[in-house]
């Protein structure tokens, strides 16, 4: 008894395949490198979401770290003004929070809204990132109001909602971060520079 006819397929009948094709039989070769080289390069789309992520997200990090100084400021003026080392609250805090915090927050969350990331992981991890920078404008009109009225209980829980939304600002940029460092970029959450105010 014989043994089965078997055949292997191996890299000489790929190229072999060229022939057929009528390339000759290099013909394949430069195909399969173009091929492979295109896949390398290229990256899938989620790699190309994450590019494109990272690139938009780059301008708003550094609008975050100036805002987070804004919001620093006015804590240090709130904290004063309730130690009695400045006046009592009124229009000078007020004007910081509602003229500097409240915009900044405000353009941030819109301008984060606007992103719309193409990859479903993506898009949900950014999505809680957009609810935390939301809720964070919502908190600080909270602070503003609070401070305005001279409602000291307002101003606390206000306050107190602050540290909410920093958990739920540094899930999502865990997130975000785990998925876009998976895809070889960094997105550097406090830009060197920023906030030099």
């Amino acid at each position: 008894m014989s043994p089965p006819n078997t055949t292997r397929l191996g890299m000489g009948s790929l190229l072999g395949m060229g022939s057929l094709l009528g390339m000759g039989s290099l013909g394949m070769w430069p195909l399969l490198v173009l091929g492979g080289l295109l896949v390398a390069c290229g990256g899938g789309p989620e790699r190309q979401d994450a590019e494109a992520y990272a690139a938009q997200m780059g301008p708003l990090l550094q609008e975050n770290t100036e805002l987070a100084v804004l919001f620093r400021n006015s804590a240090a003026a709130i904290k004063k003004s309730r130690e009695g080392e400045d006046d009592a609250p009124g229009p000078p805090v007020s004007n910081m929070i509602s003229n500097e915090v409240l915009p900044q927050a405000e353009l941030l969350a819109t301008s984060a809204a606007a992103i719309v990331p193409t990859t479903d992981a993506l898009a949900t991890a950014h999505e809680g990132l957009v609810e935390a920078w939301q809720t964070r404008h919502a908190g600080y009109s909270a602070l503003a109001e609070a401070w305005t009225g001279g409602d000291i209980s307002g101003l606390r829980g206000a306050l107190d909602a602050r540290l909410d939304h920093q958990r739920a600002e540094a899930a999502a940029f865990a997130e975000i971060d785990a998925l876009l460092r998976a895809q070889g970029q960094v997105l550097e959450l406090y830009p060197p520079g920023a906030g030099a105010r």
